[in-house]
């Protein structure tokens, strides 16, 4: 497609291409803005430096949100993301009133580069994270003594020893294991822990299958089953955090809810809290906005691959994605070439025929999607509308949060090498979505420990929604 620019935002775009990636890329990691070095050896410095050095932080960062009213104005963002691969798109760019949200660097010249570029192309800006760095350190920060005796209480008394405060913070991977093997050994007869499969790293992605205690060995094998997983995308916290908050609530309350028993007697469960283990280890113990995973790419100093864009369908079309090893939406090698997509891709395979639901957790915007993201011409069965809608209402029932319905390319962005589209269109999932929890932007990734109570009450209710929905419909293929 030809983007056509004014002469003052192509100008500025250019300045923005020639001194903003360096000057951003070097401002995250503290290091003053280097002219005349080739963009190469500027990369590697910087990634190399990710890998060995201490934590990295974001002091003085800011996060701006540029409403997009037009195609025009769509345009003149794509340039900047296309020419600034540098620059941190912490959303899509999509024509809505808030368009976009991009993490700008502490640097005064990036930040006066950029604010000329937008004023050259008709865009304004507000801030809406003033720094970053403070809501990091607000976000894993220990609760306090009054913040625990607010949170819910009925929720907390729910949890076994020691683990009743555990959706007061979120978790490292050694946290999350413990809680796995927590909930396998007090729920023995309803649970089996097991590995998907080995990461880049050599990390074991672990899930849980759940079932109702009255389920024999052979009816384990053919009953129908819900997959979800979190932590696609490793910034995204909050997406692990509901699904373990799920996985409490089904074990905890079967028996004593009569929706989870139920839902527990006709379906079983299977969930991943973090598919992309080392990228998500990464933002704990390096770099909080890490996205992609932390495969090397051959012959690039940049590392990782988007995971949800490694799959193998449309692998490298058109939309949200990038060939670029340095960019947030890097497609990989080839489809699959990522461990971490590629081992739940092959329990979907093997699992094919059972599984009647697929849900992949992000963060953030609050949407709950079903396919096609590659395509915006092609549409999934009603059934899948009709269904996240019924989800989407249950979840406003609880604390009121909206969540838009559609399709992917629709709703949000066209984005190809997607898992929902793969599950939809390879492993026969009928309903198979893509669910963007809490908020809408004023945390963003950083939303409040204070939320994952909250949340999981919500999305458990939109689950238990869609499973009656499920129900229903596999009740009337009978017929």
């Amino acid at each position: 497609m030809l983007v056509r620019l004014t002469r003052n935002a192509a100008t500025a775009l250019a300045l923005v291409a020639q001194t903003l990636f360096v000057c951003a890329c070097l401002s995250m990691l503290g290091v003053g803005l280097m002219r005349g070095s080739a963009l190469d050896g500027l990369q590697a410095a910087l990634f190399e430096k990710e890998v060995e050095g201490a934590r990295v932080r974001f002091d003085g960062h800011q996060v701006w949100r540029v409403p997009i009213a037009s195609q025009k104005d769509l345009d003149a963002i794509l340039a900047l993301r296309r020419q600034v691969p540098a620059i941190d798109f912490w959303t899509e760019p999509r024509i809505a009133k808030n368009g976009v949200d991009i993490r700008v660097s502490a640097n005064k010249d990036v930040k006066a580069t950029l604010a000329a570029y937008l004023q050259s192309a008709g865009l304004a800006h507000s801030v809406f994270i003033a720094d970053l760095q403070v809501a990091i350190d607000e976000q894993i920060s220990t609760p306090s003594s009054l913040e625990l005796a607010e949170s819910d209480a009925q929720t907390q008394l729910a949890l076994a020893d020691p683990f009743k405060t555990y959706f007061t913070k979120y978790h490292t991977i050694a946290e999350i294991n413990e809680f796995l093997i927590h909930l396998n050994k007090t729920h023995d007869s309803m649970t089996e822990l097991f590995s998907l499969g080995e990461t880049y790293e050599g990390r074991t992605q672990w899930g849980l299958h759940i079932h109702s205690p009255r389920s024999s060995v052979a009816s384990k094998r053919d009953k129908k089953e819900l997959f979800f997983f979190g932590g696609h995308h490793a910034r995204e916290w909050i997406g692990p955090a509901v699904v373990q908050f799920i996985m409490s609530e089904l074990l905890t309350k079967y028996g004593k809810d009569s929706a989870i028993t139920a839902a527990l007697d006709e379906f079983d469960f299977t969930i991943v809290p973090v598919v992309n283990v080392d990228g998500y280890e990464f933002t704990h113990k390096s770099n909080r906005m890490w996205r992609k995973n932390r495969q090397p790419n051959k012959g690039n100093a940049c590392i990782g691959t988007d995971p949800n864009r490694n799959w193998d369908t449309n692998w490298g079309g058109d939309g949200s994605t990038s060939k670029n090893p340095c960019s947030d939406s890097f497609v990989g090698s080839g489809p699959f070439s990522a461990p971490e997509p590629r081992n739940i891709a092959e329990y979907l395979k093997r699992r094919k025929g059972n599984i009647v639901s697929f849900i992949d957790f992000h963060a953030y915007s609050q949407l709950w999607m079903y396919p096609f993201g590659s395509y915006c011409d092609v549409f999934a069965d009603i059934v899948l509308e009709m269904a996240a809608k019924d989800a989407a209402a249950a979840l406003k029932a609880v604390h009121g949060k909206s969540f838009a319905v559609g399709s992917i390319c629709n709703i949000i962005y066209q984005a190809a090498g997607s898992s929902v589209d793969w599950a939809y269109e390879t492993a026969n999932v009928t309903f198979s979505y893509g669910v963007e929890l809490r908020d809408q932007g004023l945390y963003g990734f950083m939303l409040p420990p204070k939320q994952i109570i909250p949340s999981g009450e919500e999305t458990l209710a939109a689950v238990l929604a869609l499973v009656k929905y499920i129900r229903g419909y596999l009740k009337d293929q009978e017929i």
